[in-house]
């Protein structure tokens, strides 16, 4: 092939399938990489893990919550132009969380920090641990929020680190900040990143209204209304 890159396809497939379940789905992101006119190179072990914060995934008109689920990786090599097809096929499986593309080294490391698309197409930012810690020591020290951002949907630990960088380290703060200054904030932050709800869910986390807030985010996509 001809003008081709090695990625790393690294992916969060649901809980409740078996680790059979996940092999076959890892053999089905392979056959549309060979669809697509690209190749194998390697697949990653399955491992069962914690989520380092709740994530969302519409199934019908609701959202689940999920804070566990299996993390595996499928390392190939595919034509830049191909990558938006492997990334639709993905999209549509409904037993994929979430998932990443990152272009790689062709031996097997990996990376740990994901780029969570969600079902807006929309991207945060997260870290896993295959060894079942909530998160990379890293990432929790860069977090020294006055309270815990990711509690707002659509705010990753990347994003709660950026707003705290920003001066944003509380639910009052969010609550209180402009939507195009949240905006102007997210520039260096990659994706597509909408903060048009954040201060209406920070407001009501502010006051301790959790059922509200939840009923809030029940409405929500990626914390998107």
């Amino acid at each position: 092939m001809n003008n081709t890159n090695t990625y790393e396809l690294a992916f969060l497939a649901l809980a409740h399938l078996s680790e059979k379940d996940v092999e076959a789905l890892q053999s089905t992101l392979g056959d549309a990489v060979a669809r697509s006119g690209g190749q194998v190179v390697s697949l990653g072990d399955v491992h069962y893990i914690r989520l380092a914060y709740e994530m969302t995934k519409k199934v019908g008109s609701k959202n689940t919550r999920h804070n566990e689920a299996y993390f595996s990786w499928v390392k190939l090599t595919l034509d830049p132009q191909q990558v938006s097809e492997i990334e639709s096929e993905i999209r549509s499986n409904k037993d994929v969380l979430r998932y990443m593309i990152i272009t790689t080294e062709s031996d097997d490391s990996l990376t740990n920090v994901f780029t969570m698309e969600t079902e807006d197409g929309a991207e945060e930012e997260s870290v896993v641990d295959t060894d079942g810690d909530d998160a990379t020591e890293e990432s929790t020290e860069d977090v020294q929020a006055e309270d815990d951002l990711t509690k707002i949907e659509g705010v990753g630990p990347v994003i709660a680190t950026t707003l705290a960088n920003a001066g944003v380290t509380s639910y009052a703060a969010l609550a209180d900040t402009e939507v195009a200054s949240l905006a102007d904030m997210l520039e260096g932050v990659r994706g597509s990143h909408d903060p048009a709800t954040w201060p209406q869910q920070a407001a009501l986390a502010r006051d301790g209204k959790w059922d509200e807030l939840q009923e809030l985010q029940d409405k929500l996509n990626g914390g998107v209304a």
